[in-house]
């Protein structure tokens, strides 16, 4: 499915003033530990508004993402600060270029409310934001592991010889 998140901002926005719930442009709140609807089953997010508003909520937060390139940078100079080999660092930022094309596009949209001392999260995002994410989860991985004594991690032997 390729998903267009400019319409569908559009028709949460409708649908969200259509339930005359009030819509709260917040920022993003992944980060509260929040129980999340199913948007792989159920992508449309009238369905998560409506469960908003048969619960009685009556602010729904809304968070929508463009994508911006300066984080591009920033990755690429603290692969470059690590002290990498340059052929790690040229296919790192040969991969990241291609994302530079979805520079100002909506990358990501988050829908929230707050009940009985929960938060309750619809978010979707683009394929393409995802393999981004991706991206950079795998450098931070390769850097805590590049960054590491290499007496901190598993005995390379599995345990079998003694370290005294």
């Amino acid at each position: 499915m390729k998903l267009e998140l400019n319409d569908l901002k559009t028709r949460i926005e409708s649908a969200i003033a259509a339930k005359n719930l009030i819509l709260f442009r917040s920022y993003d709140r992944e980060q509260e530990r929040p129980v999340r609807w199913n948007t792989r089953g159920y992508p449309e997010p009238e369905g998560f508004i409506d469960a908003a508003a048969s619960l009685g909520a009556k602010v729904i937060c809304f968070h929508d993402l463009r994508f911006e390139t300066e984080i591009l940078g920033s990755a690429v100079e603290e692969m470059r600060e690590s002290g990498v080999s340059r052929q790690v660092l040229r296919d790192f930022e040969r991969d990241l270029r291609r994302f530079r094309e979805f520079e100002g596009f909506l990358c990501s949209l988050e829908l929230s409310f707050d009940l009985g001392g929960s938060t309750y999260l619809y978010q979707m995002q683009t394929d393409w934001y995802q393999e981004y994410l991706e991206k950079l989860d795998s450098v931070d991985d390769f850097l805590d592991g590049f960054d590491e004594d290499p007496g901190d991690g598993p005995d390379p032997m599995g345990g079998y010889f003694s370290k005294n």
